[in-house]
């Protein structure tokens, strides 16, 4: 699964940090659990000018979509598409580790069915210090599976 995390496009960091993710999804689908285990990112996985990074957790529900005569277009099945949640961790030194349980977890009450599909992106920021300030774009890394 980790196989697609790449921090630095010249180094592959998967085997490398695959013992220190682990997910887990309940029956109703309703949150996913991120957890770290003394994640620690050497400094050779990451790009120039990054001092922190933190991770983020997100859950979305996408749809399947059916065409609608009297509308004449096509429409979601679930009335749930594009929900989502999300969270971050603190940010954390270059070389520091990181042991979180990350729950991104839609609202109490929601309800999934069938019509749902629920996708999990894990994905580490790297700006260039904690505040977020950075010379360009966040250097975002993902890892992404259905759930």
């Amino acid at each position: 699964m980790l196989g697609t995390i790449i921090f630095n496009k010249l180094e592959d960091s998967a085997d490398f940090l695959k013992d220190q993710f682990s997910w887990e999804h309940p029956i109703g689908r309703a949150e996913a659990t991120l957890s770290l285990t003394a994640l620690a990112i050497k400094p050779i996985f990451i790009p120039a000018g990054a001092t922190h990074y933190h991770v983020l957790n997100h859950v979305s529900i996408i749809s399947d979509y059916i065409y609608d005569e009297a509308n004449r277009r096509y429409e979601p099945l679930s009335q749930l598409n594009t929900k989502s949640a999300f969270i971050y961790s603190e940010y954390t030194l270059v070389g520091a580790s990181l042991t979180d349980n990350l729950v991104a977890a839609f609202p109490t009450g929601t309800t999934l069915t069938d019509d749902d599909t629920i996708i999990q992106v894990t994905a580490c920021g790297l700006p260039q210090d904690a505040k977020g300030y950075r010379r360009g774009e966040d250097d975002y890394t993902a890892h992404q599976e259905r759930v």
